[in-house]
């Protein structure tokens, strides 16, 4: 997907919708954009980055200067004194907030570690399935580049629905098979940030996918490569603290692969680029990123019979590893030092259930080594059935 999760891959986290401010403080999800808010008079205040000293000292003097002011005229009273001293602390805090934070926080559109579990299979000629990813993740971190919290009080609940339709033709194209697929993400997020809270819920982004397949002739390579086109159709508002969509397209080519190694250890693979167009609301351009979704898969019990339980039962170790390559811009400039630049790596256990015709799974993956990013963990339960067509698994054990 592009798939599950959700993005919640369950997204920001991830929803990070299988299939998660970026600068505006948002929720850090792997499924759509958490977008909190923009004080964009504090932005055209100062021109000095977001979390800098400059723009600290820059809220402190504007509010020396209001004191004054109110002083000056006989208007500031000592409960005006508390209230706005609060209200300037509570400014201060949000706007030392890293640019990038105002909008999207280190997601993207892809819900990275959704792939691995037959990455590289297409539904089989004239054939239309489903494949289904429902994740749960929470996050009680926001990282910032250093890897330490950036925002106390930050909390994160996301629950994340998301259906794959695929559908391959029958007629090939020389040795390859073309596949079409869409991607509906039913998203829901619960975002905290010091007193405030916020929860948004509805559909994701939608995913429209374009891919080709191969797989060699002793069907134990299984390759497909192509496009997923995220379209900006959830619902978005800029001053909302939680959202559900983005409000930018993002275009990702990526190539994915199956590979029997033996009869028993199956490796899976994926590899997603991931190109990002501006958020008109904001003037946020996230910055681009690649992600790489691993997994090494066991059959211990495969050459039992088929009618035994434990012979469809396969056992991994998966997760994946994320790294953005452009910074991070808003207004045109570089956001923060290091350009926002997210990164992670997650790792955990699955168990997947084979059968004939498809198959289940449960995961868990655990983030380590986060940067510009929320941390947290996922748990995903994923099923893959057909609709119409043949029924049939194709495989070394078919």
């Amino acid at each position: 997907m592009n798939q599950p999760v959700a993005g919640v891959t369950l997204d920001g986290r991830r929803t990070s919708s299988t299939y998660g401010l970026r600068r505006t403080p948002t929720v850090q999800s792997m499924y759509g954009t958490r977008s909190m808010f923009a004080d964009r008079s504090l932005i055209r205040y100062t021109n000095a980055p977001f979390g800098s000293s400059m723009r600290r000292d820059a809220i402190v003097k504007q509010g020396d200067t209001m004191s004054r002011d109110l002083e000056i005229n006989g208007l500031l009273t000592a409960p005006m004194r508390v209230g706005l001293a609060l209200g300037l602390l509570a400014t201060g805090l949000f706007a030392a907030l890293p640019a990038a934070q105002a909008t999207e926080n280190g997601t993207t559109h892809y819900p990275v570690g959704v792939n691995t579990v037959g990455d590289g299979y297409m539904p089989l000629p004239g054939t239309l399935s489903w494949r289904n990813y429902t994740l749960v993740q929470w996050s009680g971190t926001l990282a910032d580049d250093s890897g330490d919290e950036e925002l106390p009080g930050y909390g994160l609940n996301a629950e994340v629905n998301a259906a794959r339709f695929l559908y391959t033709f029958k007629q090939p194209i020389g040795p390859f098979h073309y596949s079409i697929g869409a991607v509906l993400t039913l998203v829901h997020n619960h975002l905290d940030i010091g007193p405030m809270s916020d929860q948004a819920t509805g559909l994701d982004d939608m995913d429209f996918q374009n891919y080709l397949s191969w797989h060699s002739p002793d069907e134990r390579l299984f390759i497909y490569s192509g496009l997923d086109i995220y379209a900006p159709t959830g619902r978005y508002d800029a001053d909302d603290l939680a959202n559900v969509g983005k409000n930018y397209w993002s275009f990702d080519p990526s190539i994915n692969l199956t590979y029997h190694a033996t009869d028993k250890l199956t490796l899976e693979s994926a590899v997603y680029a991931e190109f990002n167009t501006k958020n008109s609301a904001t003037r946020y351009q996230s910055g681009n990123s690649v992600d790489w979704d691993y997994a090494a898969n066991y059959q211990p019990f495969v050459n039992r019979s088929p009618d035994d339980f434990a012979q469809h039962l396969a056992f991994g170790i998966q997760g994946y590893l994320l790294r953005q390559f452009s910074d991070d811009e808003q207004f045109g400039e570089t956001v923060g030092p290091d350009g926002h630049r997210a990164e992670a790596f997650a790792i955990g256990p699955q168990v997947i259930y084979n059968t004939r015709f498809g198959g289940a799974a449960l995961k868990w993956q655990h983030d380590f080594g986060v940067r510009n990013r929320a941390e947290g963990d996922t748990v995903w339960v994923q099923f893959a059935v057909p609709l119409l067509g043949t029924a049939t698994h194709v495989g070394p054990h078919s």
